[in-house]
């Protein structure tokens, strides 16, 4: 995903406005796709989304990392 959103930042790299609709876009097929677990900023650049997903991304690993421990921990 992270690579998809370099590659369009850099095609639209003279054209912001498509670039502000695509950072829209891809944030509301995320929440979309999470039933609106996931809780994302507004977002009006696709650089920002990315810093933004990233972010979010490494929260998540975390919090799974913890549980899938905690999972196992009990599971002894």
């Amino acid at each position: 995903m992270f690579e998809l959103i370099d590659l369009l930042n850099d095609w639209l790299a003279d054209n912001p406005e498509l670039r502000r609709i695509f950072a829209i876009w891809i944030r509301a097929v995320v929440l979309r796709r999470s039933w609106h677990a996931v809780v994302l900023p507004k977002i009006d650049d696709l650089k920002e989304l990315k810093m933004t997903l990233t972010s979010r991304f490494e929260t998540w690993v975390v919090r799974f990392v913890h549980a899938q421990s905690l999972h196992d921990v009990f599971e002894s």
